[in-house]
């Protein structure tokens, strides 16, 4: 019986000793490499930078092209793909990208050239759209900004009535011509046209004249009606304003009975 409970004892210490060395079935083994397939596949995502994030052109004359870029940089562990490029915004801003690369493997940089043509006195404002398969940000933005320099020409009244006029009598109408822009505009012709020959313009400035933003020059329409018939006249403008470089302004008037 002694070698009985001799070897029923040692039975026990080996399946208890067997326990304790048994490792988890979670823990990490040597040469187990799952534990940093996160952390790789985090690092091995495309990524870009973009410098700078704001194109400012600043004010630029009407009907000329300033051209200003940005670079782009692959910053993550797998290469870039820049899917869509597009802009959000007035078409006075135009992307040339004929010489940007749009696969950029990791470290590389290409360049991205946008432009700006004011149309006139204008303040532009627009948004670029690079779309990538960088995962943080898919879609990148860099922000537009512009001023276009341009006289612009306002006519003050567009629309003016005589009313009603005695006979025989002149009545006079001064109609204001104003730069409302931010640069010279230049006065190239003043024209008058009516039906009759009752209404007829004068001014004292000669054509070419060059008006500063914010000054003001006059014409002024006189009305002598001879007959109790209603009266239009018209005045057209022509100046270097690129956004209506002609303007007119219509007069009306009739003629009564009676004496001035």
């Amino acid at each position: 019986m002694p070698r009985v409970r001799a070897a029923f004892a040692v039975g026990i210490w080996l399946t208890c000793c067997v326990a304790c060395f048994e490792l988890p079935t979670d823990a990490a083994r040597p040469g187990d490499d799952t534990a940093g397939d996160d952390d790789d596949a985090e690092t091995a995502k495309a990524s870009i930078h973009i410098d700078p994030l704001l194109l400012n052109y600043g004010q630029v004359p009407a009907g000329t092209t300033a051209t200003l870029f940005m670079t782009l940089t692959s910053t993550g562990q797998d290469t870039l793909l820049m899917e869509e490029l597009f802009i959000e915004g007035p078409m006075q801003f135009d992307i040339h990208d004929g010489e940007t690369e749009r696969i950029l493997a990791p470290g590389e940089e290409t360049a991205l050239w946008v432009s700006y043509t004011p149309l006139g006195h204008e303040s532009a404002d627009g948004l670029l759209h690079i779309m990538t398969n960088d995962g943080a940000t898919p879609d990148a933005t860099v922000a537009l900004a512009g001023a276009g320099m341009a006289g612009s020409i306002e006519l003050d009244p567009e629309l003016s009535e005589f009313g009603d006029v005695p006979m025989g009598c002149v009545q006079e109408q001064p109609i204001t011509i104003r730069n409302v822009g931010n640069a010279s505009l230049e006065i190239q012709e003043v024209l008058f046209s009516s039906a009759t020959q009752e209404m007829w313009m004068d001014f004292e400035f000669d054509l070419g004249h060059q008006l500063l933003p914010g000054a003001t020059i006059h014409v002024t329409v006189y009305y002598e009606p001879t007959d109790e018939v209603t009266d239009l006249g018209y005045l057209l403008v022509y100046s270097n304003d690129p956004a209506q470089p002609a303007i007119t302004a219509e007069l009306i008037g009739s003629g009564i009975p009676g004496g001035c």
